[in-house]
């Protein structure tokens, strides 16, 4: 599909075009799907984080750029989604080693915000490690929820440069993550 014909489709989309939905999700499906398997290593998650991405174009559909690649567009909700699978993970193992360790099923409420303020220490001692720019494009992102043109026009910065900043803060996070999710 030419770039003329895909800006076409997502300015359909943008107005809640069905069909429009269904001819992206086969132009971007496989490749979404390939890309979550490669970083996923199950196939399950990646099919999950597949319908995932599409429900989310779906549901923003109104705040779609037609200018903008929606391929980025959908990359990054990939990313987001792939790193919220990483998280998930954590807490998981995490809360297995604890149910190890103390022998029972019944988790305290007690225990459960220990554990909630040592995996957020851990987050926050690793967000602090970034440089600063790339902390302050990842918090307006992920804390305060602002788009990535929004992020561009507040300081005065590319689009690009802002996913770039992005991608580099979520390798970061996902490599010292994965490392703790091995204990």
């Amino acid at each position: 599909m030419d770039t003329l014909e895909i800006k076409k489709l997502v300015s359909q989309l943008k107005k809640g075009d069905v069909n429009a939905f269904d001819r992206l999700f086969k132009e971007y499906s496989d490749k979404v799907y390939n890309f979550c398997r490669r970083l996923l290593n199950k196939e399950s998650d990646a099919e999950d984080v597949t319908q995932e991405v599409f429900i989310a174009l779906w549901n923003n559909r109104e705040k779609i750029d037609p200018d903008a690649s929606i391929s980025a567009y959908i990359s990054g909700i990939a990313r987001n989604q792939i790193f919220s699978v990483y998280r998930k993970r954590y807490y998981s193992q995490r809360y297995l080693l604890h149910l190890s360790h103390t022998g029972t099923k019944n988790e305290s409420v007690t225990e459960d915000t220990i554990n909630y303020r040592q995996l957020n220490e851990l987050f926050q001692k690793h967000l602090e490690k970034l440089p600063p720019k790339r902390r302050e494009i990842f918090k307006l992102s992920r804390i305060d929820g602002l788009s990535y043109k929004d992020i561009a026009q507040k300081l005065d910065i590319s689009e690009n440069t802002v996913d770039v900043q992005i991608r580099k803060a979520l390798d970061y996070f996902r490599e010292k993550f994965l490392n703790y999710s091995a204990m």
